[in-house]
This record gives structure tokens, C-alpha cells and sequence, in this order.
């Protein structure tokens, strides 16, 4: 049986706080020392590593189930125990539909750290300028400079957070952002589902978000258990239209296949699995 440290315990009750706000319901996959959090809607997708090997062997379960930091792994999902004085509980839980190995293999589809060059910084002290109601945010780059905006499609109001030269306040030096240089140097609007956003500082008061050149969808990356994360981008349009994984996937491969079929690379697999580790 496994009696999770407390470093692996803080990872679980992360997914679980994102399930008890509503913010997010959630599969948990594992195996050695790698950790995939995968939102029900698959917008997000979070890859977190513990200092040592916790898992011997892959499994997956819904976050909502999560009940002991006991248990055992059998068959790709989890027993949780719970002993009393009297008697000894066991929870068997459901096993998602998808894998520790899917998470994997879609974490390597997008993670390309090389095709995002620029990115800004984000403390979680500035989430209260947000409002949490608005659907989606919107990230616009232009003469080299940050703003990022909120509409209320319904009331027509706008919320603009406009980076500062000097960050009072928060302890820091200098802005951390890197963005294209010059007054000519801008990037397309690129939109998150608000909610997504939020999520990623449940584990870690700053994330520092990478920029796409062509929206689709955002990379970000926390220092607690070297977290790296998949976000879907919204479609840009009035409404804020949201993309799950699967299907900025297909888009990508559309327009890479040039004939609208989408294919899947079945030879890539067994390097995935290689360069977990990194």
C-alpha cells in the first residue's frame, strides 16, 4: 500500500480544490514521478514531477473520488483505505475512459517550447483585478507593450490591467515579461477561458505564460514541482468560443496535412514515453 508524502498529497488536493470551487472537474494520471492533472473538458492539461519515483506503475482516477493519502494501485486505478478501530474501509474507483499514456502522448503533441518565444509573467496578487464572472481574458501585444483585457459582451464594459514600468509592491526588480521589441513588433490577440486561468495558481503564485504566435494554445510553466501546463486558447470572437485539446490537435493537423484528414503520428509513441523524463 501506498502512503503518499506530503509532497504528493499537496498535488492531490490541488486537482481536488479545483473540483470543490467548480472550477474545474479533473483526471489524475501517474506513474514513477511524473503527475498529469487533465480538466473534464480538456482545456488543461498540467504535468507536475515529485522529487522521487512515487508511482510503480501507471494509473488514472477522477479527482472527485480522491478520499485517503492510502492506497493501492491495481489494474490502472485506485483502492483508497481507510482503517477505524473497528473496521477497514476500501473506496474502488472508476477508471477514466483515458490513460496515463494519452495524457503523455498529448502533453508531447503540444508541448514545443522552441515555437513559443515570448511570454509574460503573472502574479497571483494581481488575480483580483480580474473579474472572475467574465467569461474569457484577452492577451494583445502591440508596439511591444502588454495589455491585457475583460468584456462584458452584455453590459458593454471593459476591464484593461496595463502593465507598469516599475511593479511596486510585489518585491520585484524588474518586469519579467518578454515580448517582441520595437513599435512595429506586435502579436495577434490571443484569448483564455477565464476559469482556466484562475486554475493555475491554485499551486504556484506566479506562472509565467507563453505567448502564441498563431492562437491556439498557451504553454505556462509554475516553479512547484517544475509544473508545466497545456491551455486551450479561445477563438476569438465576441462570444469567446473555447477549444478543448482535441480539437486545436485537429486544426493543426488539418492545415499541416493540407487535404483536411487528420492523421496520427503511430511511429512517435515510443519516443514520448523516452522523453518523459525531461
Amino acid at each position: 500500500m501506498l502512503k503518499n508524502e506530503f509532497e504528493v498529497e499537496k498535488i492531490f488536493a490541488y486537482a481536488v480544490a479545483l473540483e470543490q470551487t467548480g472550477r474545474q472537474k479533473n483526471m489524475i494520471f501517474g506513474w514513477q514521478n511524473i503527475i498529469y492533472i487533465l480538466n473534464a473538458d480538456k482545456t488543461v492539461l498540467l504535468r507536475l514531477q515529485t522529487t522521487k519515483d512515487a508511482f510503480p506503475e501507471p494509473f488514472g482516477f477522477f479527482a472527485s473520488d480522491y478520499d485517503s493519502p492510502n492506497f493501492i494501485i491495481k489494474d490502472g486505478g485506485v483502492e483508497f483505505i481507510q482503517r477505524g478501530t473497528e473496521f477497514e474501509r476500501t473506496k474502488k474507483c472508476r477508471v477514466p475512459n483515458q490513460s496515463f499514456s494519452d495524457a503523455e502522448e498529448m502533453f508531447f503533441k503540444f508541448y514545443q517550447p522552441d515555437s513559443f518565444l515570448y511570454y509574460i509573467t503573472f502574479h497571483k496578487e494581481s488575480l483580483s483585478f480580474l473579474n472572475e464572472s467574465l467569461s474569457h481574458i484577452e492577451f494583445r501585444v502591440k508596439d511591444g507593450k502588454l495589455t491585457i483585457i475583460q468584456r462584458d459582451i452584455y453590459s458593454g464594459t471593459i476591464i484593461e490591467l496595463n502593465r507598469k514600468i516599475e511593479l511596486e509592491g510585489l518585491g520585484l526588480v524588474e518586469n519579467e515579461d518578454v515580448l517582441p521589441p520595437g513599435p512595429l513588433c506586435n502579436m495577434p490577440i490571443a484569448g483564455i477561458r477565464t476559469n482556466d486561468f484562475l486554475a493555475l495558481f491554485n499551486f504556484n503564485d506566479k506562472i509565467k505564460l507563453y505567448l502564441p504566435e498563431n492562437p491556439g494554445y498557451f504553454i505556462i510553466e509554475g516553479i512547484h514541482n517544475e509544473l508545466i501546463g497545456i491551455v486551450s486558447g479561445c477563438l476569438y470572437d465576441e462570444l469567446g468560443t473555447i477549444r478543448n485539446l482535441q480539437e486545436v490537435d485537429d486544426g493543426r493537423k488539418i492545415k499541416e496535412n493540407g487535404d483536411g484528414v487528420p492523421t496520427i503520428d503511430r511511429e512517435n509513441k515510443g519516443k514520448i514515453l523516452q522523453r518523459r523524463k525531461c
